[in-house]
Order: C-alpha cells, then structure tokens, then sequence
C-alpha cells in the first residue's frame, strides 16, 4: 500500500512539476527548434539564460523587489497593532469585525481598479512605485490582520502578564514575549504578502506607463509583445521570475506549515 502511495505522489509531483520543466526547456532551445523540436532541444543553448539579463529584466527585478518589500514592511506594519488589539484588548464586536476582514477577501482587485485608479490619480500616486506599494500593501491588509489575531491569540497570554509583572510595559511584553512566540504565524503571513505583491499584475498594468518603472509581471507581458517570435528568450525570463520566490519558499518551509497550523489550537 505504501508502495502504491509513493507512486501516486511521484505522479502527482511530476504533474505539478511538468509546467517548469517545459519552460526550462524552451528556454534552452534555439527559437527556430521551437515548431520542429516540441519536446527536447535539438541544440542546447544554455547562452539564452544569461542572456536575457542584457534586456531590461534587471530593472523589472529592481522594481519588483522595492514593491514587494516595502509593500510586505508597511503591511505588517500596521497589521501587527491592528491584530493585536483583536487578539488582547476588549474591542466591541470582534466576531463581527473578525468575519468583515474576511469577507473583504472575497472582492478581486479586478473590481476594484477603477476606483484605486481614480484614487491615485487624484492624488498623484499613478505612474509611481509609491503608489503600487500602497496598494499592494493595503489590499492584503485585511488578511494579514485576520491571519495574525489568530496566531497572537493562540500565544497564552498569561506569559505577557508574567513579563509586565517582571516590569515590562505592554509594547515590550509584546515585542519580547508574544511576537516571538508567534514567529510562525508572522513569517507566514510575511510570505504571503509578499508573494502576492510580487505576482501582482493588474494594478500595475493599470497604474505604470513609464518602461523604467514596470515590474516583472508587466515586463514580461511587454517581452512577449515585443519578443513575440523570441520564446526561448521569454521562458529564460519567466524562469528568473520565479526563482526568487521558489528559493524563499525552501528556505521557509519549516516556519510555513507552523505558521499554517498556528493558531488552529488554543
């Protein structure tokens, strides 16, 4: 039966896998083995991987980062105290409050971009990175906030009344007792904020008509429309895309699944 198991998963696995390895393989291809070789490069061209570096995926990188960062740093920022005056102080209503942060997930930020966009244009955020970090930053607010009240309040909070007893004020009960002991729930809530900045597309289509300021996900959808022919060039890119986040996720996987399961037990 075990047996059976792990041949079930290997398949499961190569079938989750099968995307990746496709792309990886056009991108070593020459563009005109791309109808005559469907499967395996007739000649490997390992070259299009560095190459692509001399277009403008450098600058899509940098702006990416500065988005996805920043967005992620004034995120957590404001989250951290929002959820825990959910999780410890007696806030009116938190059921209610708990339940509107989540049904606001429910709304596509599709819904949602004509109103950002008359927004930022009356303040002068469009075509600016400032005004896509607010943005991303605020649109996964609500999530953060929920995901974290439950992970502080899984935290006892008889270990903050014995460090105020110590002589220890609120702020820094919290800053050395409870956010390290929620350290889990905190990174994961990390991750996903910045995974979804990082993969974020249609705010940025919308808000950025400056070629210098585009991240990765509008800067590849300009490689395909000006490199329409080139898709080996295209497949290196996208694989550089998604390196960072792939690398962030292995170095995090033990924190990831506590931090999913954190707060899930009182």
């Amino acid at each position: 039966m075990k047996g059976i198991w792990r041949i079930g998963l290997l398949l499961l696995l190569l079938f989750a896998l099968a995307p990746f390895l496709a792309m990886l393989l056009t991108a070593v291809k020459d563009n005109g083995e791309i109808a005559t070789h469907p499967l395996l490069p007739g000649r490997w061209v390992w070259a299009n991987l560095t190459g692509v570096w001399h277009s403008a995926l450098p600058v899509y990188f940098r702006n990416t980062l500065i988005i996805a960062a920043c967005a992620t740093v004034l995120n957590l920022s404001v989250a951290l105290p929002a959820a825990y005056a959910l999780a410890r102080l007696p806030v009116p209503g938190v059921s209610m409050w708990r339940m509107g942060l989540l049904v606001t997930q429910m709304f596509s930020p599709v819904v949602l971009v004509v109103s950002l966009y008359r927004i930022a244009a009356s303040t002068g955020l469009t075509n600016s990175l400032a005004g896509l970090i607010l943005v991303n930053a605020a649109y996964s607010l609500a999530f953060s906030v929920w995901m974290l009240s439950a992970c502080l309040a899984a935290v006892p909070e008889e270990m903050e009344e014995a460090a105020r007893i110590d002589g220890c004020g609120r702020l820094s009960a919290f800053r050395r007792v409870t956010l390290p002991a929620a350290a889990p729930g905190v990174v994961t809530t990390l991750i996903f904020v910045f995974i979804a900045s990082w993969n974020e597309f249609v705010v940025a289509f919308t808000f950025l008509s400056s070629p210098e300021l585009k991240p990765l996900t509008v800067g590849l959808f300009d490689f395909a429309s000006a490199y329409a022919p080139q898709w080996p060039m295209l497949m290196a890119a996208s694989m550089w895309a998604i390196l960072p986040v792939g690398a962030l996720f292995i170095a995090i996987e033990g924190r990831l699944a506590e931090g999913l399961t954190a707060g899930s037990v009182k």
